[in-house]
């Protein structure tokens, strides 16, 4: 997090995926654009909402004074995969603050974020534990795109000769929605939302050739721990 309020942006946890010269997701870009939350509201491109983070009732990180950076923990790197896990629950409140309605987030109580990058399959698959201080709390993830189609758990992408197929596998119950965000700016943003106090979001994102068959994706829950299934790699977080 820059310790400047100049040029930040409140993307924390947040990423974005190439294949080549195409981009599949990256954020909304913008200077002082305003880009459609929902209806008729407008934010300015460096909130969160404009980037593929995750989000309590749609807030994300909180906007200034935050309580602490966010934490990464047991990176590995390998011939065939790279992998991360980021503690974002103090980036997501604030303290201090003389104006707390505008800083915190008081929705998020804990956040984080495991990333596993199978390299030689071009998929990223992304483990997100998400705790709310609410039953009532609507979670999202965001991944924004040039355009999205949807297909039970399954959402596309197509950029270039490149296509990025984002599937869901965890939870089963959420909803899917895809905002066009609008102006100059505006990207297509895929929201997969539960509502509750506690949810855990598994994806599998594919970057490949459009044309190519996609990779048959599957997870198996046994007491908190996930075994999941990308073609015959099996990964266990």
């Amino acid at each position: 997090l820059s310790t400047s309020n100049k040029h930040r942006h409140m993307d924390a946890g947040s990423f974005q995926i190439a294949r080549g010269k195409d981009w599949l997701s990256r954020e909304t870009v913008g200077y002082t654009n305003q880009i459609l939350v929902e209806g008729t509201t407008k934010v300015d491109c460096k909130t969160a909402i404009a980037h593929n983070v995750l989000t309590f009732n749609g807030k994300g990180m909180a906007n200034a004074y935050h309580k602490g950076n966010p934490k990464v923990s047991a990176p590995t790197l390998s011939s065939d995969r790279v992998e991360a896990q980021v503690d974002l629950s103090d980036a997501y409140r604030a303290v201090g603050s003389p104006n707390m309605t505008r800083d915190d987030n008081p929705y998020a109580k804990s956040v984080t974020r495991r990333f596993v990058f199978l390299r030689n399959l071009g998929a990223l698959i992304i483990l997100d534990r998400m705790e709310a201080t609410a039953d009532t709390v609507k979670m999202a993830f965001l991944l924004h795109g040039k355009s999205w189609t949807s297909v039970g758990q399954v959402s596309r992408t197509t950029v270039g000769t490149s296509e990025l197929v984002a599937t869901t596998l965890l939870p089963l119950t959420a909803t899917r929605r895809v905002i066009t965000e609008g102006s100059v700016a505006g990207q297509a943003r895929l929201q997969v939302e539960q509502t509750g106090r506690t949810v855990t979001f598994l994806h599998v994102l594919q970057a490949k050739g459009q044309g190519t068959p996609d990779l048959p994706v599957s997870v198996t829950v046994d007491a908190g721990q996930h075994t999941i299934h990308v073609g015959a790699t099996t990964v266990v977080v």
